[in-house]
């Protein structure tokens, strides 16, 4: 892993400050090497194939940030919606339903920006969105 967040971080160096991409990555790198980043399991065994991907959107969004910024507009809601929800329950590790919502944004964040990396579960925004619903619920 230490690889490709090397790799992640020097192409963050290279995208102009203040960009979408860059801000989002910051985050991204955020979530996954954060305090209780061990006690979730299912995202500590997925974060190599997010890095990579990670890593491919970066690349693009350096040659094309319009486009870039263009692709993700529908998850910039979701990722809000997410970190209030984790700020609230203090944890994506506290909260199975959560947990499983944060897995498909990530691999939703996959088809969009790095799509030659499949999925490993279906996604789309339809779909995030009714498992944005069913989450409210609970």
């Amino acid at each position: 892993m230490t690889p490709l967040l090397r790799e992640v971080r020097q192409l963050l160096k290279r995208l102009r400050e203040g960009s979408i991409a860059g801000m989002d990555a910051e985050a991204e790198l955020d979530l996954y090497f954060r305090p209780g980043f061990f006690r979730t399991p299912e995202l500590l065994e997925r974060t190599p194939r997010y890095l990579k991907a990670l890593e491919i959107r970066l690349r693009r969004a350096y040659d094309s940030p319009e486009k870039d910024r263009s692709k993700g507009e529908f998850l910039e809601s979701y990722i809000r919606k997410y970190r209030i929800a984790e700020t609230a329950v203090n944890g994506v590790e506290n909260s199975p339903g959560l947990l499983n919502f944060l897995l498909l944004l990530e691999e939703t964040r996959i088809s969009v920006y790095a799509p030659e990396i499949r999925p490993l579960v279906r996604c789309s925004e339809k779909i995030l969105a009714q498992t944005w619903q069913d989450l409210k619920l609970k």
